[in-house]
């Protein structure tokens, strides 16, 4: 009996999860919006987010070593609790950009140290799907649900730096699609089932490189009830 448990537990292990992919054939791959917010606001945001007590190394996955931040996932019954965090401004900003088909939502702040231009060490993010909505059924089936679009708005960055880029690939992930040179106070809106990475950055200017990302779930199953913080 415990050999077949054992081999159970291998066999759920070994199978790949399947990702599910809930956006519509005519849904854009990418929208750029480039002074989505004024350079005072960005810096509004900023100090929110340098000076919170959420900010932490980031417990995102080790794709994400070289980065802080936060991870908050609500619902949209729930996001109004953001505001019982001290981010009323994220609830403002998440109620402008919110994609009205979608139910499930993870907000997380984005700060990357820059490098200096010398330095040989790397901070990049390494290539990813974003798919922190994973459900599980019976025995072997896992299945992990595919933003229908992932929001991201740049509010900190050096005026000078190298890199830093937001690299998106196709689905397949054997062809670059397009690389996209943040700047303050751009809103990028991306499919979620892009592929996608961050060129390291580089600057000599002690300037963080800080974006807003918001991921946009349409999933069916969930607790509407749900507002964790990690």
């Amino acid at each position: 009996m415990i050999v077949w448990i054992v081999l159970i537990i291998i066999v759920y292990i070994a199978i790949p999860p399947e990702h599910i992919r809930v956006h519509q054939p005519s849904d854009p791959l990418l929208i750029l919006h480039k002074n989505f917010l004024s350079t005072n606001t960005c810096n509004q945001f900023t100090k929110l987010i340098e000076s919170h007590k959420l900010i932490q190394k980031n417990p995102l996955t080790e794709n994400f070593k070289s980065s802080y931040g936060f991870i908050i996932k609500f619902t949209d019954k729930t996001a109004y609790k953001l505001m019982e965090h001290d981010l009323k401004p994220i609830y403002e900003l998440f109620l402008d950009i919110r994609d009205p088909r979608c139910n499930y939502f993870q907000f997380n702040p984005l700060v990357i140290e820059p490098l200096n231009t010398n330095s040989p060490r790397h901070n990049s993010i390494e290539f990813h799907y974003d798919n922190h909505a994973t459900w599980y059924s019976w025995l072997v089936e896992k299945k992990i649900y595919l933003p229908l679009f992932v929001s991201v708005i740049y509010v900190s960055l050096p005026e000078k730096f190298i890199g830093g880029n937001l690299v998106l690939k196709k689905f397949d992930r054997k062809k670059r699609y397009k690389k996209v040179r943040p700047s303050i106070g751009m809103h990028v809106n991306f499919r979620g089932d892009l592929f996608h990475g961050v060129e390291a950055i580089q600057s000599d200017e002690h300037v963080k490189r800080i974006s807003l990302v918001f991921e946009q779930y349409s999933i069916p199953n969930f607790n509407p009830d749900a507002f964790t913080i990690n």
